[in-house]
Formats: C-alpha cells, sequence, structure tokens
C-alpha cells in the first residue's frame, strides 16, 4: 500500500455461509500492519433506522490500510 489507497472489504451473509474460511485466508496472507479485521455485533435497536454505512465508518481505515468487515444476519 505504497500508494496510501485505502481498501474496504465487506463480507456479508448468514451464518456458516464460507465468509470465515475466506476471510481467514487473506488474513492469513497479509501483515496485521496494513490489514485488520472488524466484526461488528448485530445492530441495536437505534442503529437498525440507520443507513447502514452509519455503522461501518467509524472503522474505516486509514491511508494505506485495508479493513476487513465480517457481519452475519
Amino acid at each position: 500500500m505504497a500508494t496510501g489507497q485505502r481498501i474496504v472489504i465487506v463480507f456479508q451473509g448468514r451464518d456458516a455461509a464460507g465468509k470465515g474460511g475466506i476471510i481467514k485466508a487473506i488474513t492469513e496472507r497479509s501483515s496485521p500492519r496494513v490489514s485488520r479485521l472488524v466484526a461488528l455485533p448485530a445492530a441495536a435497536d437505534r442503529q437498525k433506522t440507520d443507513i447502514c454505512a452509519q455503522r461501518y465508518i467509524n472503522h474505516f481505515p486509514a491511508a494505506g490500510e485495508v479493513v476487513i468487515f465480517d457481519r452475519s444476519w
């Protein structure tokens, strides 16, 4: 990430849909200095009325970082 790009990857789907295996394959091959995994809990009542992206914005990547979001439903 020498160019300072920001990358967001969102895996959202049902439990046991295979998200965990793909996320594991990605994180095993990347440096924790460059990438991190964010697993948000289920939305609270107030958050259910928010735009979906509002819950993710606080966790968005800095320059040169990759953030992987894991969200089951």
